[in-house]
């Protein structure tokens, strides 16, 4: 009789390990991120870009295009994600380009908020 009820026991305990738990379901500070950069779009002004980005982006930096104006900024979304938009020429520089969220390269810092991207 106790080797049946140990039988049981142990049954029971395997057949309710093998059970997979549904995935859990994600946060909103986890999709906080991806959501924000999704609003990223062209026509939109650097400074908008930047406010828009401020509370999920741990870090940005600019890379500049010579004397032009032109100008790549990156926005480090985690410690392992950047993203970036290009925005134009000029004061009021309008973004033109979204780039997509991509592996964080090696950002070496030169003076103010000037990076360059390796």
């Amino acid at each position: 009789m106790r080797h049946a009820a140990l039988f049981v026991i142990v049954g029971l305990t395997m057949a309710g390990c093998s059970k997979s738990s549904p995935p859990a379901a994600p946060d909103a500070a986890t999709d906080m991120p991806a959501a924000t950069v999704a609003q990223l779009k062209v026509a939109m002004s650097e400074s908008e870009a930047r406010a828009l980005m401020k509370p999920v982006a741990s870090d940005s930096g600019v890379v500049y295009w010579g004397g032009s104006g032109a100008r790549r900024v990156y926005f480090e979304v985690d410690r392992t994600s950047q993203v970036w938009v290009e925005v134009g020429p000029g004061p009021d520089g309008r973004v033109v380009e979204v780039g997509p969220v991509e592996p964080k390269g090696r950002w070496v810092r030169h003076g103010g908020d000037s990076i360059t991207v390796q």
